[in-house]
């Protein structure tokens, strides 16, 4: 079982991730990572099936003392709250820029949509 446990995320940064809650049947997961100070997320989009959109709500649980910029690569926050990001990461890039001091906590919800096919 690879919930509640922490391990190395997928960018090999540093950062670490837990997995809180995961449904593959509803394609929702919900996550918390840790960046700590020297740390980033590099810029990257993320995988998706075919035929699906990727959705994802960040929340700042704890702010680093310097550094740790969440960013989409253009126009990142789209709800107007200083620690709750919306966004699309399988067609949008982000990164989160280096902690330079404190480290910074995350909550991530993430799922996916089937997209509809319209016919003409």
């Amino acid at each position: 079982m690879r919930w509640f446990k922490w391990q190395l995320g997928r960018q090999n940064s540093g950062y670490r991730k837990m997995l809180l809650a995961e449904s593959k049947r509803f394609m929702f997961d919900c996550w918390l990572i840790d960046i700590q100070t020297g740390v980033e997320i590099r810029e990257h989009t993320d995988p998706v099936p075919k035929g699906f959109t990727h959705h994802r709500i960040n929340m700042v649980l704890i702010k680093p003392k310097y550094g740790g910029n969440a960013q989409k690569i253009v126009d990142f926050r789209i709800i107007d709250l200083p620690r709750i990001y919306y966004f699309r990461p399988d067609i949008e890039m982000h990164r989160v820029c280096e902690v330079l001091g404190g480290r910074m906590l995350i909550l991530s919800i993430g799922w996916c949509k089937k997209t509809l096919k319209v016919t003409t």
